[in-house]
């Protein structure tokens, strides 16, 4: 089979895609949006102050990409390695890279974009209401860092879904519990080895949760609090810590596509 790329056999792959499952699509977007806005009025009504807090929103959207988006990369390329489905699939006149691509379309840019739009959505509404006193709900303003935490926060949600992409091909049972496992002992040796680095050259820890792309602090002890100004190689090689592991996994992916497909 020709292994090169080719935009009319993706788009064909694209179109194929949408005709058999839109309404699906269709149905999980709205149920998506009536979740989020559920989950966010049981936060607000439990609470005795009734106030609307865009961070323990973030807290909330955080927690369901978390799962929805592990739950959905891990389904990935499971059917590649089922039965029936996998001969199907497999046999589909399309090169690994443009499959794999329509998967990374679907799981990554599709599901990602959704997901952000409509918790941007939500978020706005509500900042509406409160503010607008269209319901008896007050509304408690985010600190200044609250834009940078959701920029980390969505390039820690982008490599963890890159490695449940990987895993959904590279195990064939119990991939999500081995995937959760993996994870939580490498989560488990960054919290516990990711301030070494940043110790041994006197710099102050830099996280994904408050990332600052104009300066570096070099010393917390200081009551001056010296800076760096970031350079552009600084600011390369931060985003690429950022936003780096995702493409990685998909690289990884791809070889492993590659293989399955031959076999």
């Amino acid at each position: 089979m020709n292994e090169t790329f080719s935009t009319h056999r993706f788009l064909l792959l694209l179109k194929k895609e949408w005709m058999e499952n839109k309404r699906q699509y269709l149905l999980s977007v709205t149920a998506l949006f009536l979740l989020l806005n559920i989950i966010l009025l049981l936060q607000i009504y439990q609470r005795g102050n009734r106030n609307y807090s865009p961070e323990n929103f973030l807290l909330i959207g955080l927690t369901m990409f978390c799962f929805l988006g592990t739950g959905y990369a891990i389904t990935t390329f499971q059917k590649y390695r089922a039965g029936e489905s996998a001969v199907f699939l497999l046999g589909i006149p399309a090169s690994a890279a443009e499959k794999l691509c329509l998967e990374l379309v679907k799981n990554v840019v599709v599901f990602n974009l959704t997901f952000i739009l409509l918790f941007k959505a939500t978020d706005a509404l509500y900042t509406w209401i409160a503010t607008g006193h269209v319901l008896p709900i007050g509304y408690v303003s985010s600190d200044i860092h609250y834009e940078e935490r959701q920029l980390g926060i969505f390039a820690i949600c982008l490599a963890i879904q890159g490695f449940f992409i990987y895993c959904s091909l590279h195990f064939k049972k119990y991939a999500y519990l081995t995937g959760i496992v993996i994870a939580a002992i490498i989560f488990w040796m960054l919290v516990k080895y990711a301030n070494s680095i940043s110790t041994f050259f006197n710099i102050d820890a830099w996280t994904f949760s408050n990332p600052d792309f104009k300066r570096t602090y070099i010393s917390t002890t200081s009551e001056s609090n010296p800076y760096i100004e970031n350079s552009f190689l600084i600011n390369l090689l931060r985003a690429f810590y950022m936003f780096g592991w995702g493409p990685l996994f998909y690289w990884a992916a791809y070889y492993k596509l590659k293989e399955t497909q031959v076999k």
